[in-house]
């Protein structure tokens, strides 16, 4: 039987479903206008950014970005599947469960390929895990790095004795060799274990699968550490080890830690701090630091301080400059000595490990500018002119974080002592890093342009109606109430949900909006934030109760035009 519903099916569960009563078996919602509001089940906080849409059906966290329907409700909040949610919601509106549509051969040829994989894998795992108690050396080296039981059963530590494919019984030759778990000779049709006398480390993805290992010698041999191949499971430019464990607290926290490898990452959970995960293998990739920006708001990269891990902490800096939005942050730890994450947590305690990570991080605008400054006098001029130049190519990857690029822009021009010019981007064939010039009339001062990557501000009507709508919601959210909810979409549902759920003094406000991660959502709640405290440090009272009573009629009467118009248009279609 195939694991997908029929649209129509699927429909009638939706719109017999109300998302009120089923977020609130869980969640204790307080009636806010239209909506509801809550502390976000998602993530920690103290002052609600959690709302409900009774009309729209969806739920929004304006802290963590959690967004949804009833059935990304039940699978994020209760541990199901899709299939789960869709059965035990049905189930609830009384609508009997049908037939689900069956795949495609091809389609259940691959589903179940693809099971079988992970059958296979799992049943590895528990193979290394039993050999590790027979391997007397692999103990005592664990023993050595200060791993402690409750750590290896946590993350299914085990070691690898040479026969994989006679321990593991009646698994294909062709599915052992798909899952990386042994290598064939196309010659000679020779088979060998790929993991042979390794320390091996499960490697599992965010609902805890096992899609591959990551396998460390005990001895000289090289390489020291071995990953499995990619595979239809394993894509190590997409997982992150350790997430499946550090993902809850990642969200709750709104931080995550990045470290070199499965060995920081396991005692850095046997110390107390589960929100490390590590890149397997590889340099960090957008697509992993994505997944974590879509968790947490800060990212703390904590490498070696070697070459490797210089090279590493740079690569990561690049890599978060292309990920970056207003309102995410990211920092990289030099741990003192010869410290790596498990001996400064042994010589300084969990306490001390968290202040250092959290508040004593090089920040990520004080990295770049470390890159750029390496090997620099910035005393000599030639060295401050290629400093300013290679400013101008990092500001110019800064494609969605206008704030954060400007703020680095001001210091980049401060140490350079010239100005920068980011010349907007035009549609003609020229490279932006082409239009690279110095202007100036001193020796020490001038300014560099480039071309900018950031875009024209939006100009439509749409726009200015957000805006216009976003300003009377920081007035006076109430006032919302007289506006036909009918006639509002989906965005101006989430501008009127933010504000009835924001902190009323302003500061929080304000502090509070730079974590909302649309950035559209961030851009007119932040305007309409400006705009409020410039209203209210100009008008008293009544000027501004005339002022929300005009942006009623104003808003009202424009929606009601717009749907008038509407109506009519579906007359000739």
């Amino acid at each position: 039987m195939g694991n997908r519903f029929d649209d129509t099916f699927l429909s009638d569960v939706r719109e017999r479903s109300d998302i009120v009563e089923l977020v609130g078996r869980h969640v204790k919602l307080k009636k806010a206008g239209k909506d509801y509001t809550a502390l976000c089940p998602f993530h920690t906080e103290k002052s609600p950014s959690f709302t409900v849409s009774a009309i729209k059906q969806f739920y929004h966290c304006f802290g963590c970005g959690a967004h949804g329907s009833v059935f990304s409700f039940l699978m994020e909040h209760g541990g199901l599947t899709f299939v789960e949610a869709v059965e035990e919601l049905a189930h609830s509106a009384g609508i009997r469960v049908p037939e689900r549509v069956a795949p495609s051969p091809l389609e259940q040829a691959e589903q179940s390929r693809r099971s079988a994989m992970v059958e296979v894998l799992t049943r590895a795992a528990t193979l290394f895990h039993q050999n590790l108690r027979a391997t007397p050396d692999a103990v005592i080296y664990l023993k050595s790095r200060g791993f402690k039981v409750e750590t290896i059963l946590q993350f299914g530590i085990g070691y690898a004795s040479q026969g994989i494919v006679t321990a593991i019984g009646a698994a294909p030759l062709d599915l052992l060799k798909d899952v990386g778990l042994v290598v064939v000779n196309d010659d000679t049709g020779e088979c060998r274990d790929k993991f042979r006398q390794r320390i091996m480390f499960p490697i599992r993805n965010e609902r805890g699968d096992v899609i591959g290992f990551g396998g460390r010698v005990l001895d000289a041999r090289e390489p020291k550490y071995l990953n499995s191949p990619e595979s239809v499971l394993f894509h190590k430019g997409e997982e992150l080890f350790g997430l499946h464990l550090a993902k809850q607290p990642i969200r709750q926290g709104r931080i995550a830690v990045v470290v070199e490898g499965y060995m920081d990452v396991a005692m850095l959970w046997q110390h107390g701090e589960p929100r490390a995960v590590a890149a397997l293998g590889t340099s960090l990739t957008a697509d992993q630091l994505g997944r974590l920006y879509r968790l947490c708001d800060h990212v703390v990269f904590c490498f070696d301080g070697d070459k490797a891990g210089q090279k590493a902490s740079d690569r990561a800096a690049h890599v978060a400059l292309g990920q970056m939005v207003d309102g995410k942050t990211a920092s990289f730890v030099t741990l003192p000595g010869d410290h790596d994450p498990d001996s400064y947590l042994r010589e300084y305690g969990i306490e001390a490990w968290r202040d250092y990570v959290e508040n004593q991080a090089l920040p990520l605008s004080g990295k770049l500018i470390e890159m750029l400054k390496r090997n620099r006098d910035l005393a000599v001029p030639e060295d401050r002119a290629a400093f300013a130049r290679d400013g101008v190519e990092t500001l110019q990857t800064i494609l969605h974080a206008p704030t954060f690029r400007d703020a680095l822009k001001t210091e980049i021009e401060r140490l350079a002592s010239m100005n920068l010019r980011l010349r907007a981007q035009t549609s003609g064939a020229t490279r932006p890093d082409r239009g690279v010039q110095l202007e100036g009339s001193g020796p020490a001062t001038g300014t560099v342009a480039v071309g900018s990557v950031a875009g024209p501000q939006p100009t439509s009507g749409r726009d200015v109606f957000y805006r216009r709508y976003g300003l009377l919601m920081a007035l006076d959210v109430e006032a919302g109430k007289d506006i036909p909810a009918a006639l509002l979409d989906e965005f101006s549902e989430l501008i009127a949900g933010w504000f009835a759920c924001a902190a009323g003094e302003a500061q929080t406000r304000q502090e509070s909006a730079q974590r909302i991660r649309d950035a559209a959502l961030r851009a007119v709640v932040q305007d309409a934030l400006r705009r409020c405290t410039e209203r209210t440090a100009m008008l008293d009272a009544e000027a501004l109760s005339r002022d929300v009573d005009a942006l009623v009629v104003s808003i009202s009467g424009e929606l009601a035009q717009r749907a008038l118009a509407q109506q009519a248009a579906e007359l000739f279609r």
